[in-house]
């Protein structure tokens, strides 16, 4: 049985804080950067890159806002960690919150690159299945599932939401009806 070693690169993380100009407003970014010439690595640093410079704000709309000092400091922050990697794909979750004096936001997204070509893959491209056929596993997973009644107040669309691990799909569904609650359902 010969049992092949996965070469992972080096990883160093680029932290970044932004001063914006305003007391108690407050950036920063937490993002892998891979040491690897493959061209998936290449590719997600590429991207995480692109999501950086996306996400910091227009400094300028904040000239006008005042602050007390006895309010809890605002920021924005974005950080992207590995979910599953192995010889063909890589899988990053990349989290983007925020606490603008309110609520606190979060939006989390998951994007996978085969290492081969740089190119982002999708369920379909992984399952070789159809949008069709993966929504209808899904819904029959959850048909079945604690969630079955969730079904009445909100619908299951795939959206690209799933992590790629140990060469397995997991689908993922959050529904926001009374409460927020999500499962994840890995299809072989």
């Amino acid at each position: 049985d010969q049992s092949q070693l996965l070469e992972i690169p080096a990883i160093t993380y680029r932290f970044r804080s932004v001063d914006s100009g305003t007391p108690r407003v407050e950036f920063y970014t937490a993002l892998p950067v891979f040491d690897s010439l493959k061209p998936g690595y290449q590719a997600a640093n590429e991207y995480l890159k692109n999501e950086e410079v996306n996400y910091l704000p227009d400094l300028s709309l904040l000239e006008d806002i005042e602050y007390t000092t006895d309010e809890s400091p605002l920021y924005e922050q974005i950080s992207a960690s590995i979910m599953g990697q192995d010889e063909r794909y890589l899988c990053l979750s990349i989290n983007q919150s925020s606490y603008n004096g309110g609520n606190v936001g979060s939006h989390l997204k998951y994007v996978t690159f085969d290492l081969a070509t740089g190119q982002e893959v999708s369920p379909r491209d992984l399952l070789d299945l159809t949008d069709e056929e993966i929504t209808e596993i899904a819904l029959e997973w959850i048909s079945s599932s604690e969630f079955a009644s969730l079904l009445e107040y909100d619908t299951f669309k795939l959206q690209d939401q799933y992590v790629y691990q140990d060469g397995k799909v997991c689908c993922i569904w959050v529904t926001y009806y009374s409460t927020p609650r999500g499962w994840s359902h890995y299809i072989p």
